[in-house]
């Protein structure tokens, strides 16, 4: 988060990690079920993931597209955490169709 103002209060920093924090567990929970899936049922494993992050994408990005995706889709405010981050990233970072 370098490139945010230091002028932040305490306050706004601790939220602002706080949110990184949960959309960090989020994501990296759903990376771990796709691993884990894929050991489990191997070819015949369901792709749970309905998103695929390019891996040059940064975290500070990712808070970001999540924050315009609820910035254009207000009604989903009241959404719980999780499903907010499923869909945004699904919007944003589609994972290419499998022939």
């Amino acid at each position: 988060m370098d490139d945010v103002k230091p002028t932040l209060s305490d306050q706004e920093w601790s939220a602002g990690f706080y949110c990184l924090g949960f959309v960090q567990g989020a994501m990296d929970a759903d990376s771990i079920w796709g691993i884990a899936e894929a050991k489990a049922y191997g070819p015949k494993a369901q792709k749970l993931l309905s998103y695929c992050v390019p891996k040059d994408v940064t975290w500070p990005q990712i808070v970001r597209v999540l924050v315009k995706w609820l910035s254009d889709h207000p009604d989903k405010l009241n959404w719980a955490g999780y499903g907010v981050i499923q869909m945004s990233m699904s919007a944003s970072y589609p994972c290419p169709a499998t022939p």
